[in-house]
C-alpha cells in the first residue's frame, strides 16, 4: 500500500538531528507523498528546502493561530511569495485556536480572515484548524490533497466552474464541559 501523508511537520526543529535520515527511509516504508506544513512563515524556508530536495514532498505555508501575534503585512507578502513555488499546494496551517489562546483572539480573527482572502485571491485551498472550546464539540478541519492515478493533482488542474479537487475531513471529538 502506498500512503500519502497530508499533514507532516518534517521541517520542525525536533527533526534537526535526523531529518534527512528519516526522510530517506520513507519511500521504502510505503510513503509515496508527503505534505510538509510550514505553519510559521518565518521558518518556511525549511519547507522550501525539503520540497526542493525531495521529489515526493510538497508543502503548504501560512501562519498558525498560535503565532499570529507576530504577523504583519510583510509576513503576508512572504506567504504570497512562498506560495509561488510550484510545489506549494495550499495556504496553511491557519485558523482559530481559542483553547490555548497563545495569540490574542482579535489577532487570530484578523489574520485568519486576511489569510483566507489571500488564498481566495491566489486560488489556493486552505489547510486550517478551528478549536473553539465554547462549543460542545470541537472540530479540526484540514484539506486533504487527492492522490489519483499515482500522481498528486496539481493546483493548476482545475475542474469546470473553477472548482479545486480536494477531499475534506472534519473530525469532531468530545469537549469537556465549560461553564
Amino acid at each position: 500500500m502506498r500512503l500519502f501523508d497530508t499533514h507532516a511537520h518534517l521541517s520542525d526543529d525536533a527533526f534537526d538531528a535526523d531529518r534527512h535520515e528519516l526522510i530517506s527511509k520513507l519511500p521504502e516504508s510505503g510513503i509515496a507523498r508527503i505534505v510538509d506544513v510550514a505553519c510559521d512563515v518565518r521558518t518556511a524556508h525549511k519547507t522550501i528546502e525539503l520540497i526542493d530536495r525531495y521529489p515526493f514532498i510538497y508543502g503548504t505555508v501560512g501562519m498558525h493561530p498560535h503565532d499570529v501575534k507576530y504577523m504583519n503585512n510583510s509576513l503576508m507578502d512572504r506567504i504570497a511569495e512562498s506560495l509561488g513555488h510550484e510545489k506549494m499546494l495550499a495556504l496553511g496551517e491557519i485558523g482559530l485556536d481559542y483553547h490555548y489562546d497563545l495569540s490574542p483572539r482579535e489577532d487570530q480573527k484578523k489574520w485568519f480572515v486576511e489569510q483566507l482572502e489571500l488564498a481566495k485571491q491566489l486560488g489556493y485551498p486552505v489547510d486550517g484548524i478551528y478549536y473553539l472550546p465554547n462549543l460542545r464539540m470541537r472540530f479540526v478541519e484540514s484539506t486533504l490533497y487527492p492522490f489519483i492515478g499515482g500522481d498528486t493533482v496539481r493546483r493548476t488542474e482545475r475542474l469546470p466552474g473553477g472548482l479545486q479537487p480536494s477531499v475534506n475531513r472534519i473530525l469532531p471529538y468530545a469537549a469537556p464541559e465549560f461553564s
